[in-house]
């Protein structure tokens, strides 16, 4: 005969049958897996039975319920509609991200271990028990070894040089500067130690790649007279990548004054 378009490639189509016998029960299993009842034709005594929640039966895998038992004396059979197995869910692990659209709505939960960039680079893992660990986010802990030694009315740069610890190698021992690596906001902590009854100050100084100062944050500033030993401060910083922040003080007493102390910071995000 003729066809409108193009030929078939196969000229007839037969839908896989099953026929199942009855054992008194409501469960029984499929040959082929389904993803749904909506994918089967169910016939008992010759009659089309519905499908659906509370109706005459319900299909999803291999797994058949029926509403009312049925016997070995009912005839009872049912049609694949296009054979299950190839319009079914697809395999695990076949669907590749090429497949998948670029913004994808998730209503139900989202089971993940592991959080990785594009390239593979792990960036969080969360455990069984819920707890996210951060892989890559820089922190550095740092402390002065022995004392440093200023100069009487000199702003000084102190260079904590004894780690702590850390994360990456953006703190320099050489020059107690903290670069940013990546552009956001940071926690930086510091305390210093000095004994004098003099004027003395101590701040967070930002300053920019170019060497352009952004910002002071003055963590102590001592009028003469006080007996202060040990001060510390605490600051949120955004920076941009490139950028460094770094401690430093000044002091009135006339001769070298020893300072001791800490200074730690992290990436928030």
């Amino acid at each position: 005969m003729g066809y409108v378009g193009n030929e078939p490639d196969a000229n007839y189509t037969s839908f896989a049958q099953q026929t199942i016998t009855g054992n008194g029960g409501t469960s029984y299993t499929l040959s082929h897996a389904v993803a749904s009842g909506k994918e089967i034709l169910l016939y008992i005594n010759n009659v089309k039975q519905e499908e659906g929640s509370g109706k005459a039966y319900e299909a999803t895998g291999t797994a058949l319920t029926l509403s009312e038992a049925i016997t070995s004396s009912d005839s009872c059979y049912c049609v694949f509609l296009g054979k299950a197995l190839q319009t079914t869910v697809p395999p695990d692990g076949s669907v590749t991200s090429a497949k998948l659209d670029t913004n994808i709505a998730v209503s139900g939960n989202l089971d993940v271990g592991t959080i990785r960039a594009t390239n593979g680079t792990t960036a969080q893992t969360i455990d069984s028990s819920g707890h996210v660990t951060d892989s890559v986010r820089p922190y550095f802990s740092y402390r002065l070894d022995t004392a440093q030694s200023v100069a009487s009315a000199t702003q000084t740069n102190i260079v904590h040089n004894l780690l702590i610890s850390q994360r990456g190698n953006d703190y320099s021992t050489t020059t107690g500067y903290f670069t940013a690596p990546v552009t956001g906001l940071y926690q930086f902590n510091a305390d210093l130690q000095i004994a004098t009854d003099t004027a003395w100050q101590w701040f967070l100084q930002h300053t920019n790649s170019g060497g352009t100062g952004i910002r002071t944050y003055v963590a102590h500033n001592q009028s003469s007279g006080g007996k202060t030993t040990h001060v510390s401060g605490s600051y949120t910083v955004y920076m941009t990548a490139t950028d460094f922040v770094h401690i430093r003080v000044a002091h009135f007493y006339g001769s070298n004054r020893d300072f001791y102390g800490h200074f730690n910071g992290y990436f928030i995000g």
